[in-house]
């Protein structure tokens, strides 16, 4: 039984607010990659830099040749760097670096990655991100991990961010159901909307220093979902904290994991997610949440329907960039690296050994998703488009998050 007045009035706003109908989804396993799989499972990007960054993407072949992508033959993480040997002249694009895009495509679903060292060092750029295959941002953008210029002395943390058309927004500050804060309200274009984590080991030194870490995005944007979610464990969080589905090693990954909707039952707490008898695992509350609203509806003066704004097919990127429209534009905010010499671009070029550790090492990449086609929520693996150039796509960081409206088991 609902005990007070306000809390029959909480549970009326969140019925009124979130979408009618949510059920639970059950997603399976579509593609685990990891070591070398990557040469399978990604293409590498050989074109300009869409966000005008300080670097030349390479192809496979010359990234391979560079010793710029390749397999840790101890760890057998797969790693991915910027060129860290050679001074670039000015009239080049800039310096050598990767970028590589999933074959595949995802809808709704969840993306999980675990990466045990970050890149870092004044002007770099790298982000974790998924974006439409249509003009941009047609179809959305969804950053994950995201931050620019994070070297071995400063503290920063994970941006997670959604670019959308115009219509969609999230809550300002801070708000129950995510422990990070808004950044930016408004999703559309750029800036976007975004989300920063409370913790400074989710992204640069600080999260190198902790080991890496594991993060997962779970996009629920149909007719019915609650949302875009991004969880964060530090690679120090006890093994029985974190889920399987995500903690697994390559080849060991439950196959199938359930997101349920949050509970408005009577004598319902509304604060924690929905229970099942066995197997179940609270995931907890997500570092980032972009809620999904009713239409016409609002969560905490903000709207989006979602499923107005990722109707799309999405490409899952990674990068290394330097510089450009974002790590280029704050140059001058970050003192440590302004005084090393007056402009990001003569920084990159000049200070070769400056990016010995501007490096990726990812131990996996998860994308669980729905085999059916048909129904709401559906998750649909296909082969992505290798469009030359998706227009002006840009990263400037927000994240996902649910706990309040989704709980999540794995068997």
């Amino acid at each position: 039984m609902i005990k007070s007045g306000l809390a029959l009035a909480t549970a009326l706003t969140l019925a009124a607010t979130f979408p009618q109908g949510a059920q639970a989804r059950n997603w399976t396993l579509q593609q685990e990659t990891a070591g070398n799989s990557f040469y399978d499972d990604y293409w590498w990007w050989p074109y300009g830099d869409p966000t005008h960054g300080t670097v030349s993407y390479q192809s496979e072949a010359n990234a391979i040749a560079q010793n710029l992508s390749y397999v840790d033959k101890t760890t057998g993480r797969f790693v991915m760097r910027m060129d860290s040997d050679n001074f670039v002249s000015p009239s080049s694009e800039g310096r050598a670096s990767v970028r590589i895009h999933s074959k595949e495509t995802m809808r709704d679903g969840l993306l999980i990655i675990k990466i045990s060292h970050m890149p870092i060092g004044c002007g770099t750029w790298p982000a974790v991100w998924t974006a439409t295959t249509q003009t941009w941002p047609i179809g959305g953008e969804i950053d994950i991990i995201e931050g620019v210029s994070a070297t071995s002395t400063s503290s920063t943390s994970n941006l997670a961010s959604l670019h959308t058309t115009d219509g969609c927004g999230i809550p300002e500050g801070r708000y129950q159901n995510s422990t990070g804060y808004s950044y930016q309200q408004n999703c559309a274009y750029q800036p976007g909307c975004s989300q920063r984590f409370s913790q400074d080991n989710t992204f640069g030194a600080g999260f190198n220093k902790a080991g890496g870490g594991y993060f997962a995005m779970l996009r629920d944007t149909a007719s019915g979902g609650n949302g875009i979610s991004v969880y964060f464990w530090p690679d120090s969080t006890p093994k029985s904290q974190i889920p399987s589905a995500v903690r697994a090693p390559p080849g060991a990954a439950p196959r199938r994991v359930i997101t349920s909707p949050y509970d408005l039952a009577p004598g319902g707490d509304n604060n924690t997610v929905n229970k099942l008898p066995d197997k179940t695992y609270d995931w907890g509350i997500p570092a980032a949440f972009f809620p999904n609203t009713a239409p016409g509806a609002t969560f905490e003066g903000a709207q989006c329907e979602m499923d107005r704004y990722y109707d799309a097919d999405h490409t899952i990127i990674i990068n290394l960039s330097a510089c450009g429209d974002w790590a280029g534009q704050v140059w001058s905010q970050s003192p440590g690296c302004a005084a090393l010499a007056p402009t990001c671009d003569e920084y990159v070029r000049n200070n070769p050994h400056a990016f010995e550790d501007a490096r990726f090492e990812i131990d996996y990449i998860r994308v669980y998703g729905s085999q059916n086609s048909q129904g709401a929520g559906s998750v649909i693996l296909g082969k992505g488009r290798r469009s030359r150039r998706p227009g002006p796509v840009t990263l400037v960081g927000s994240v996902l998050a649910v706990s309040l409206l989704a709980g999540l088991w794995a068997f």
